[in-house]
């Protein structure tokens, strides 16, 4: 009797094993599958825009080109280029990459632009097609998470998933910056407006790297306009100080009611006191991180 029931459950294993076997080996027709399928990788072509980031250009080749390393296929590469007074031509199955001129990538950056938080991505199939919204920092983490999440291995090969919604929230480093006890982002950025269109760039380049830290995107102009807000980081002269007795490099960093005043006499005072105020202050490191995250 225990023979029979052993013959019996390997029966069942066998038959379950088979029933797996045939579904996996089932031909969908490519031109009409529904959600929740997988689709043949070759039958997709990946799409830019015709005037995409560098990163965003760079993104798009190296997911061609992972997709042929993985899959063996090379799949093709387009712009979403249209000529003047043409309708927008449309590939059966697209991977739409970075902002273009499909109806699915602008809804999606919509929403990519509108999230109260700030995105370092969204993949999401729509309909026959695959749509990834990024900022330029997180092209390429955008492009393995959609090969190591979209891509399956079948009984036939490699196949792209077709119900997959993926979302990265970014995460800044800096969790709470305040100066004199105020959010940094309720502060502007004053420089002199002697500064040259050189000058002005390493300011900005300043400002960008408190946004990289803390994600806030503080407002900048020089001291010959109005300054809309109360707080502000006074670069040099643009702070109202007096620089009498002051060496050509030296500089103060000095708060008040109304902000932090940084810099000296001249331009490369400024800078060399920007510089004490990142990298001893802000934490800022030489490759490009921040050593606290909280100021």
């Amino acid at each position: 009797m225990k023979i029979y029931i052993k013959y019996f459950i390997l029966f069942l294993i066998l038959l379950l094993l088979f029933s797996c076997n045939s579904t996996n080996n089932v031909k969908l027709d490519s031109s009409d599958i529904p959600v929740n399928t997988i689709v043949d990788i070759s039958a997709f072509t990946i799409v830019r825009g015709d005037t995409s980031t560098e990163n965003v250009t760079q993104a798009a080749v190296e997911l061609r080109r992972m997709l042929e390393d993985i899959t063996g296929v090379r799949i093709d590469l387009q712009t979403d280029w249209t000529k003047r007074g043409t309708d927008i031509t449309r590939f059966e199955r697209e991977i739409i990459i970075g902002k273009t001129n499909r109806s699915e990538s602008e809804s999606l950056y919509t929403e990519f632009d509108n999230a109260p938080e700030h995105m370092d991505y969204i993949i999401r199939t729509s309909g026959k097609h695959i749509v990834i919204a990024l900022n330029d920092n997180s092209a390429t983490e955008a492009v393995r998470v959609f090969i190591e999440s979209f891509i399956l291995q079948g009984a036939d090969g490699m196949s792209v998933a077709d119900n997959l919604d993926l979302s990265s929230v970014h995460v800044f480093p800096v969790k709470r910056f305040e100066i004199a006890g105020n959010n940094i982002g309720e502060y502007s950025i004053i420089y002199p407006a002697s500064y040259t269109e050189y000058q002005k760039r390493d300011i900005a380049l300043f400002r960008d790297i408190v946004y990289t830290g803390t994600g806030k995107r503080l407002e900048i102009a020089d001291d010959s306009e109005e300054n809309s807000s109360k707080l502000a980081i006074k670069i040099g002269t643009a702070g109202d100080s007096e620089f009498a007795d002051y060496h050509p490099l030296d500089y103060h960093i000095m708060t008040d009611e109304s902000g932090i005043s940084i810099g000296g006499n001249n331009y490369y005072a400024d800078i060399k006191g920007l510089y004490h105020f990142l990298y001893n202050i802000i934490g800022y490191t030489y490759d490009g991180n921040f050593s606290k995250n909280e100021i």
